[in-house]
């Protein structure tokens, strides 16, 4: 089957207090049991509750371009300044970070960045080094504090509608858990890309663009070289 047309499946999230759905692409995962689903050898810890949905029936936007939010992800300590520093300039040798800043601008969007036990943090916010937290279900919660603390006060409150995050090495059952309560009870959708080295970072600008004219997932997928990244996390 071409990879275009692959579907995606609905699934509920880790907490199911939550009741959160997320696209994930079917092609991703090889093996599906009770416990969960195996992708490869690593098991992504998504209950499955779902029906499949083709991509090309799941539409996306329009959003307002001053209602789009777009974030991106932090950097090992051999990435950052060894002393504080405004967070848009505190990861020198992470160059997405720096990218992701300079599309906001041009695409007069707002700009964040998941800055690790900081949560969500503004660029001119002084950060000091920090080491990047691990996935151990306890430094998972920790993520899920900071991120319940800090997303309200900047981009809560009705003023926002979307989260586009290039996660780059992030993992997306991780996004997934850290983030999605903070944004669903601030009514904003989630929408994550990227591979590490700066996989698709050069599509940002027309993703963007495309997301808030209105699209579907076909739709971005035809427009990334590394569609298997795409995840898109509805209110």
């Amino acid at each position: 089957m071409p990879a275009s047309t692959y579907p995606y499946v609905t699934k509920k999230l880790l907490d199911p207090e939550s009741s959160l759905t997320v696209y994930m692409p079917l092609a991703a995962y090889l093996v599906q049991s009770p416990r969960g689903v195996h992708r490869g050898v690593h098991m992504v810890h998504l209950p499955f509750d779902g029906e499949q949905v083709m991509d090309h029936e799941i539409v996306i936007g329009p959003y307002s371009r001053n209602r789009v939010v777009l974030c991106s992800g932090d950097a090992s300590p051999n990435s950052q300044r060894k002393v504080p520093s405004h967070a848009r300039y505190f990861y020198p040798g992470a160059k997405w970070v720096g990218t992701v800043g300079n599309a906001a601008e041009r695409l007069r969007c707002r700009f964040v960045i998941l800055a690790g036990p900081y949560g969500l943090v503004d660029p001119w916010e002084v950060i000091e080094p920090y080491d990047v937290p691990g996935y151990s279900e306890e430094e998972r919660k920790m993520l899920r504090e900071k991120i319940l603390l800090t997303l309200p006060r900047l981009i809560g409150g009705n003023r926002y509608d979307l989260l586009v995050l290039y996660g780059g090495a992030n993992k997306r059952e991780i996004l997934i858990d850290v983030m999605g309560r903070a944004l669903r009870s601030n009514g904003l959708d989630l929408i994550t890309f990227g591979k590490p080295n700066m996989g698709d970072i050069g599509k940002l600008e027309p993703f963007v663009n495309l997301v808030i004219t209105g699209t579907t997932l076909n739709g971005l997928r035809s427009l990334l070289s590394f569609p298997d990244r795409l995840l898109f996390l509805p209110k």
